[in-house]
């Protein structure tokens, strides 16, 4: 392309230019008047900038060429009315977070309890033993909680006389009204005076 040159021993042949497609990503212009003086200094702040590659899931290695100009009726000086420049951003993305809401607008300290008003004062074995209770919620109950997840069991017991006692806390899926579906998990626990569980 034409013939080879030397500068200061350097030596340049073959130069190729490249036509670069630009794509602007961010533009705003702001206002400021009526007169600035000789001299005087005027700062502009300009809203925040977020690059569009900052929401791609991807690493990667961006040029960004930055323009700023002025534009002042009886301008005396013009030959500083534009300021360019370059710089480089590096994004990294190693792992992508997908948030999901439930989509049954609880909140996720909400708490699905059961209590049908009846109330028994007593209930005990006198020489220690095992028992076992349980609720059953219908898929109408659980309707409203459809997308959420089970992520602690509380229970409550008044007592006279302190006690200690141990248990199993299971969850099964969805059975017939007289017995539950597959076992779907168990906690053991162990607590004193069995007065709250979580």
């Amino acid at each position: 392309m034409g013939n080879p040159y030397y500068f200061d021993y350097w030596y340049l042949d073959d130069v190729r230019v490249d036509a670069v497609e630009l794509v602007e990503e961010y533009s705003d212009s702001m206002c400021q008047g009526p007169d600035i003086e000789p001299g005087e200094t005027r700062v502009f702040e300009f809203d925040d900038w977020t690059p569009d590659a900052l929401l791609e899931e991807e690493t990667c290695s961006n040029d960004y060429l930055v323009k700023a100009i002025i534009e002042m009726e009886g301008d005396k000086n013009p030959g500083n009315d534009v300021k360019s420049g370059k710089f480089s951003l590096d994004f990294w993305h190693d792992a992508a977070v997908e948030v999901a809401s439930p989509i049954g607008g609880r909140q996720p300290e909400d708490w699905l309890g059961f209590d049908d008003g009846t109330a028994v004062n007593a209930l005990g074995l006198t020489s220690g033993g095992t028992f076992q209770y349980a609720i059953r919620l219908t898929p109408d109950e659980l309707a409203d909680w459809g997308g959420s997840s089970i992520t602690s069991v509380k229970r409550h017991h008044d007592w006279t006389t302190p006690f200690t006692m141990s248990g199993t806390v299971k969850i099964y899926g969805q059975g017939t009204s007289t017995s539950p579906g597959d076992l779907i998990t168990e906690q053991d626990f162990d607590c004193y005076e069995a007065y709250l569980l979580r």
